[in-house]
């Protein structure tokens, strides 16, 4: 597969290349790979996550194949008293604000029943983007939660309509990392860096 050379590499790690055989572009995020792969045209397409970048710019690749690209997951930081939930809640969406996301994110604040410790504050994001989420949570020093529960069957007990739902907002995210309609995508399918 032959990439095209892109001015500051370090910016693309949690992007994605998309290989649509002829020629692979760089700079997709994993929204848009999902939009992507739900089109006929466009379904036997390549995904593979920019892991890391070298020295020289050379971009270490992941292959994602046969990844359920709309699956979602959630990380919960449960807590024993609502209090100290609705403060998880608060920093984190003071923490997104100061240090934005570069993928999209839902914060759910939330009883869950079926949790001993049921006042849970939870992200949500597509599956494809657990690292990013897990290393912005690790940069901006998050650590709340006295119990942290992660992955997609949690997420199912997380939204189940049985519980009770607090609070709810979408993260702040980059701007230059929001997912991109299927017609622009479609406009721009030559253009070998996306972003």
């Amino acid at each position: 597969m032959n990439l095209p050379r892109v001015n500051q590499p370090d910016r693309y790690i949690g992007l994605y290349v998309f290989d649509f055989g002829e020629h692979a572009n760089v700079g997709y995020t994993a929204g848009e790979i999902a939009t992507l792969l739900a089109q006929a045209e466009f379904s036997d397409g390549k995904a593979y996550e920019i892991c890391r970048v070298d020295e020289d710019g050379l971009f270490f690749l992941r292959g994602l194949l046969g990844q359920s690209w709309q699956a979602e997951e959630v990380m919960a930081f449960l807590r024993g008293d609502a209090a100290k939930a609705q403060l998880d809640y608060q920093a984190i969406i003071s923490l997104a604000e100061s240090d934005p996301l570069n993928c999209a994110a839902e914060l759910v604040l939330t009883e869950v029943y079926e949790f001993q410790l049921s006042h849970v504050t939870a992200i949500i994001y597509k599956s494809a983007n657990a690292n990013i989420v897990t290393q912005w949570l690790s940069r901006v020093g998050f650590d709340g939660g006295d119990e942290v529960m992660c992955g997609a069957e949690v997420r199912s007990q997380v939204m189940s309509e049985h519980n009770i739902r607090i609070a709810n907002q979408l993260l702040t995210v980059i701007s230059t990392y929001l997912d991109r309609p299927l017609p622009e995508l479609v406009e721009r399918i030559e253009q070998r860096v996306q972003r």
